[in-house]
Protein backbone atom coordinates (compact mmCIF):
# COMPACT_ATOMS: atom_id res chain seq x y z
CA UNK A 1 0.00 0.00 0.00
CA UNK A 2 1.15 3.46 -0.77
CA UNK A 3 1.55 5.79 2.51
CA UNK A 4 1.79 8.58 -0.09
CA UNK A 5 -1.92 10.69 1.31
CA UNK A 6 -0.73 13.98 0.08
CA UNK A 7 -3.61 15.77 -0.56
CA UNK A 8 -4.41 19.38 -1.09
CA UNK A 9 -8.01 20.82 -0.33
CA UNK A 10 -8.02 22.62 -3.47
CA UNK A 11 -7.65 19.02 -4.89
CA UNK A 12 -10.16 17.24 -3.28
CA UNK A 13 -12.73 20.28 -4.04
CA UNK A 14 -12.10 20.20 -8.12
CA UNK A 15 -12.69 15.98 -7.35
CA UNK A 16 -16.09 16.59 -5.39
CA UNK A 17 -17.64 18.77 -7.71
CA UNK A 18 -16.71 16.58 -10.85
CA UNK A 19 -17.97 13.59 -9.50
CA UNK A 20 -21.03 15.53 -8.71
CA UNK A 21 -21.10 17.06 -11.73
CA UNK A 22 -20.84 13.85 -13.67
CA UNK A 23 -23.47 11.90 -11.31
CA UNK A 24 -25.82 14.89 -11.76
CA UNK A 25 -26.13 16.49 -14.83
CA UNK A 26 -29.18 18.05 -14.44
CA UNK A 27 -27.38 19.76 -11.55
CA UNK A 28 -26.75 24.04 -13.53
CA UNK A 29 -24.31 24.81 -10.86
CA UNK A 30 -21.82 22.88 -8.73
CA UNK A 31 -19.72 25.18 -6.72
CA UNK A 32 -17.59 24.89 -3.62
CA UNK A 33 -18.08 28.60 -1.29
CA UNK A 34 -20.40 30.26 -4.10
CA UNK A 35 -21.53 33.79 -2.74
CA UNK A 36 -23.69 35.38 -5.51
CA UNK A 37 -27.60 34.11 -4.36
CA UNK A 38 -29.19 36.45 -6.03
CA UNK A 39 -28.49 35.10 -9.46
CA UNK A 40 -28.08 31.59 -8.29
CA UNK A 41 -28.32 29.99 -11.51
CA UNK A 42 -30.50 26.50 -10.27
CA UNK A 43 -30.88 23.66 -10.08
CA UNK A 44 -27.74 23.76 -7.84
CA UNK A 45 -25.24 22.07 -5.48
CA UNK A 46 -23.61 24.68 -3.18
CA UNK A 47 -20.87 22.92 -1.02
CA UNK A 48 -19.29 23.88 1.77
CA UNK A 49 -16.56 22.43 3.81
CA UNK A 50 -18.02 23.03 7.09
CA UNK A 51 -15.12 22.11 9.80
CA UNK A 52 -12.33 19.53 10.61
CA UNK A 53 -11.80 17.88 13.97
CA UNK A 54 -8.77 15.81 14.69
CA UNK A 55 -9.05 12.48 14.97
CA UNK A 56 -5.90 11.37 16.46
CA UNK A 57 -7.04 7.23 16.88
CA UNK A 58 -6.84 7.17 12.53
CA UNK A 59 -3.47 8.81 12.34
CA UNK A 60 -1.85 7.07 9.39
CA UNK A 61 2.26 6.78 10.44
CA UNK A 62 2.84 9.48 8.05
CA UNK A 63 3.50 12.34 10.66
CA UNK A 64 -0.05 14.37 8.70
CA UNK A 65 -2.75 15.45 10.53
CA UNK A 66 -5.44 13.47 10.35
CA UNK A 67 -8.65 14.79 10.28
CA UNK A 68 -12.27 13.85 10.27
CA UNK A 69 -13.48 16.48 7.46
CA UNK A 70 -17.58 17.06 7.56
CA UNK A 71 -18.84 18.79 4.39
CA UNK A 72 -22.51 20.33 3.30
CA UNK A 73 -24.09 20.10 0.06
CA UNK A 74 -26.98 22.72 0.02
CA UNK A 75 -29.57 21.32 -3.02
CA UNK A 76 -31.36 24.09 -4.38
CA UNK A 77 -34.48 23.84 -6.58
CA UNK A 78 -36.17 27.13 -7.67
CA UNK A 79 -40.40 26.86 -7.04
CA UNK A 80 -41.02 28.04 -10.75
CA UNK A 81 -38.33 25.33 -12.00
CA UNK A 82 -41.00 22.27 -11.24
CA UNK A 83 -44.32 21.90 -10.38
CA UNK A 84 -43.67 19.31 -7.68
CA UNK A 85 -40.48 21.03 -5.92
CA UNK A 86 -40.73 19.95 -2.84
CA UNK A 87 -41.11 15.93 -3.64
CA UNK A 88 -38.22 16.93 -6.46
CA UNK A 89 -35.88 18.45 -3.70
CA UNK A 90 -36.26 15.85 -1.55
CA UNK A 91 -35.95 12.99 -4.26
CA UNK A 92 -32.59 14.75 -5.09
CA UNK A 93 -31.36 14.68 -1.52
CA UNK A 94 -32.22 11.17 -1.13
CA UNK A 95 -30.64 10.29 -4.49
CA UNK A 96 -27.61 12.25 -3.45
CA UNK A 97 -27.04 10.80 0.11
CA UNK A 98 -27.62 7.33 -0.97
CA UNK A 99 -24.69 7.81 -4.15
CA UNK A 100 -22.27 9.66 -1.55
CA UNK A 101 -22.57 6.44 1.00
CA UNK A 102 -19.09 5.36 1.10
CA UNK A 103 -17.64 6.67 -1.87
CA UNK A 104 -14.68 8.07 -2.54
CA UNK A 105 -13.71 10.53 -5.36
CA UNK A 106 -11.89 10.22 -8.69
CA UNK A 107 -9.02 12.23 -9.08
CA UNK A 108 -9.69 15.25 -10.89
CA UNK A 109 -8.95 14.17 -14.86
CA UNK A 110 -9.72 10.56 -14.21
CA UNK A 111 -10.46 8.65 -17.36
CA UNK A 112 -12.25 5.75 -15.37
CA UNK A 113 -9.53 3.25 -17.06
CA UNK A 114 -10.13 -0.26 -14.75
CA UNK A 115 -7.11 -0.32 -12.44
CA UNK A 116 -5.42 2.77 -13.18
CA UNK A 117 -3.23 3.78 -10.19
CA UNK A 118 -4.40 6.14 -8.41
CA UNK A 119 -7.69 6.91 -9.84
CA UNK A 120 -8.92 7.63 -6.24
CA UNK A 121 -8.22 10.15 -4.16
CA UNK A 122 -6.27 9.51 -0.69
CA UNK A 123 -9.40 9.80 1.59
CA UNK A 124 -11.56 7.75 3.92
CA UNK A 125 -14.96 6.98 2.25
CA UNK A 126 -17.99 9.54 2.85
CA UNK A 127 -20.19 8.78 5.96
CA UNK A 128 -23.60 10.32 5.18
CA UNK A 129 -25.11 12.14 8.35
CA UNK A 130 -27.84 12.33 7.02
CA UNK A 131 -30.29 14.98 4.70
CA UNK A 132 -32.55 17.84 6.31
CA UNK A 133 -34.79 20.59 4.79
CA UNK A 134 -33.27 24.50 5.04
CA UNK A 135 -36.21 26.57 5.30
CA UNK A 136 -34.89 29.66 6.96
CA UNK A 137 -32.98 31.25 4.82
CA UNK A 138 -34.84 35.04 3.42
CA UNK A 139 -32.02 35.10 0.78
CA UNK A 140 -33.51 32.55 -0.87
CA UNK A 141 -37.27 32.43 -0.69
CA UNK A 142 -37.84 31.42 -4.33
CA UNK A 143 -35.63 28.06 -3.85
CA UNK A 144 -36.17 24.55 -1.85
CA UNK A 145 -33.49 23.55 -0.23
CA UNK A 146 -32.23 20.80 1.30
CA UNK A 147 -28.73 19.77 3.05
CA UNK A 148 -26.88 16.46 2.76
CA UNK A 149 -24.25 16.37 5.13
CA UNK A 150 -21.05 13.95 5.23
CA UNK A 151 -17.52 13.53 6.63
CA UNK A 152 -14.99 11.75 5.66
CA UNK A 153 -11.47 11.07 6.82
CA UNK A 154 -8.59 13.23 5.44
CA UNK A 155 -4.76 13.72 6.29
CA UNK A 156 -3.05 17.32 6.10
CA UNK A 157 0.29 18.23 5.46
CA UNK A 158 3.05 16.92 4.28
CA UNK A 159 3.77 12.59 4.66
CA UNK A 160 7.33 11.74 5.24
CA UNK A 161 7.21 8.61 3.38
CA UNK A 162 8.09 9.60 -0.39
CA UNK A 163 8.71 6.70 -2.18
CA UNK A 164 12.14 6.75 -2.90
CA UNK A 165 15.11 4.37 -2.42
CA UNK A 166 14.86 0.37 -3.18
CA UNK A 167 12.07 -1.78 -2.26
CA UNK A 168 13.85 -4.75 -0.64
CA UNK A 169 13.09 -7.94 -2.89
CA UNK A 170 14.41 -10.44 -0.01
CA UNK A 171 13.06 -10.31 3.80
CA UNK A 172 14.58 -12.31 6.71
CA UNK A 173 13.90 -12.64 9.83
CA UNK A 174 15.76 -13.53 13.05
CA UNK A 175 15.03 -13.57 16.55
CA UNK A 176 17.26 -12.29 19.32
CA UNK A 177 20.33 -12.24 20.89
CA UNK A 178 21.00 -14.48 17.50
CA UNK A 179 20.88 -11.60 15.21
CA UNK A 180 22.98 -9.26 13.34
CA UNK A 181 26.57 -9.79 11.93
CA UNK A 182 27.98 -13.49 12.52
CA UNK A 183 24.24 -14.32 12.62
CA UNK A 184 23.31 -14.50 8.97
CA UNK A 185 22.94 -18.24 9.00
CA UNK A 186 20.55 -18.27 11.65
CA UNK A 187 17.68 -15.64 10.26
CA UNK A 188 14.73 -17.10 7.97
CA UNK A 189 13.68 -16.17 4.67
CA UNK A 190 9.57 -15.13 4.89
CA UNK A 191 9.73 -14.04 1.07
CA UNK A 192 10.60 -16.11 -1.68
Amino acid sequence: MDANTNITLEVIYAAIEADIKAKFPALVTVKFDHEDRKTLPAPACLLTLVEFEASPDNDPGTEQLCVLASFEAELIIKFNSSINAKKNIRTLAANMAAWLHNRRWNMPGYTGEPGRAGSKLPTGPCMVGGAYPDDFQPELDQFEIWRVEWSQLIHLGDTVWTNEGVTPSQVFFGQSPEIGFGNEDDYTEVTK
